[in-house]
């Protein structure tokens, strides 16, 4: 999807795309600001230094490399961390943003009535229990203790910072138009890293320390009602957790610390690729499909990618179906426009194979007899249109 999509659905709820963090319970967490303020000094607990130590050093053992220099570390109190995570309020487009993508999504079938977007941001900040600014190349975990849950929190971003020495976790090119798969694909990498060395440490710990952690993580995700939230907001925020570290296990499979290495070098560039990473090692990417015509002033654009197309098949049809309506993925564009208090959407859709269309062409006629209005046609590209 978009950057418009991706960074407000899985970064811009309540910040910029550009900070990375640990996981907070089972669907996975939100991002929280960049640039963020940084906390006064006394919250920082003389208690977090002895155990700094024996962190990075499992850290640079799980992950093979050192640090150049060491990375700056905070316990932070709970109305400390909400402010970091609150940010400057600078981020005047933000709405517009999000209203932009809520529009999307509804033009998709992703979304239906009203939905309070800041809500849902909320919602996942109580579950976030740390992150990592490559702005400032800053570390900060929730809590004023050392505890075995903090102590899991700060590997997973010790991690990122380790990373962002060495290769750099601030991409700027990632937030072009069409960069929105290759977007969320680099973040699948970036979390599968981070989730890899997090769960080597876990597994290194004593069953009390694990029941601890295991306490902590179900206590933090306990207070979020995702009853109410958009089920496709779970399925986008947690891609990056569930997905990314199956990715970094086959490259690492490939070719040891040196291929994963050069993967942060030349990342994945679609969601496929971290799907199925056996397209990656080959350099199969996505093909060039031209943008469809918009009907009116343009307010997004960008490719669904087969995450994306995953998506919209699975909202009308079975999950099996729409795994294999989306699989055979070659590449897409979309762009969409403002029609009235409407937003429409066209998307033009290559598949790599005859019988890979007809499969997604099965999931569309469903998906289209929901959406009242919408049309479907062609077979190379498929070309898809809604408003709602």
């Amino acid at each position: 999807m978009a950057p418009v999509l991706v960074a407000v659905i899985a970064a811009t709820l309540v910040t910029d795309a550009g900070v990375v963090l640990a996981r907070s319970g089972d669907d996975g967490p939100h991002t929280p600001p960049a640039h963020a303020a940084p906390p006064p000094p006394d919250v920082v607990p003389d208690k977090l230094q002895p155990v700094l130590p024996e962190l990075e050093a499992f850290v640079e053992q799980a992950r093979g490399l050192r640090f150049e220099r060491p990375p700056k570390v905070s316990l932070v109190g709970d109305d400390e961390f909400e402010k970091l995570l609150d940010g400057d309020g600078s981020d005047t487009g933000g709405q517009q943003d999000a209203q932009t993508a809520l529009g999307v999504l509804r033009a998709l079938g992703l979304v239906e009535g009203n939905v309070d977007i800041q809500s849902v941001g909320r919602k996942q900040d109580s579950q976030t229990v740390g992150f990592y600014d490559d702005q400032t190349t800053e570390l900060y975990v929730r809590g004023v203790d050392a505890t075995p849950y903090a102590e899991d929190t700060l590997v997973h971003e010790l991690t990122h910072a380790l990373d962002d020495q060495h290769f750099g976790l601030a991409r700027p090119e990632l937030d072009k138009p069409d960069q929105g798969d290759a977007q969320t694909a680099f973040q699948a990498l970036v979390e599968g890293d981070a989730v890899t060395v997090e769960t080597a440490w876990y597994d290194s710990r004593s069953k009390e320390d694990r029941d601890a952690i295991d306490a902590a993580e179900t206590a933090a995700g306990g207070g979020a009602d995702n009853g109410s939230e958009p089920d496709v907001f779970t399925k986008l925020l947690a891609f990056p957790y569930s997905v990314g570290p199956s990715f970094v296990a086959a490259v690492r499979e490939s070719g040891g610390q040196a291929r994963l290495d050069a993967t942060f070098e030349r990342p994945p560039t679609t969601t496929e690729q971290i799907l199925y990473p056996k397209r990656f090692l080959a350099g199969e990417g996505a093909v060039a499909v031209p943008a469809p015509p918009a009907d009116g002033k343009v307010v997004d654009e960008g490719s669904l990618g087969e995450l994306g197309l995953f998506l919209v098949a699975d909202a009308t049809v079975s999950h099996q179906d729409a795994g294999r309506a989306s699989t055979g993925w070659g590449g897409d564009a979309y762009r969409a426009w403002r029609d009235g208090d409407r937003t429409c959407i066209r998307v033009n859709i290559q598949m790599d194979t005859p019988t890979d269309t007809a499969q997604l062409l099965d999931a569309l006629a469903t998906w289209s007899a929901k959406h009242p209005g919408s049309t479907v046609s062609g077979r190379d590209p498929i070309v898809i249109t809604n408003c709602g």
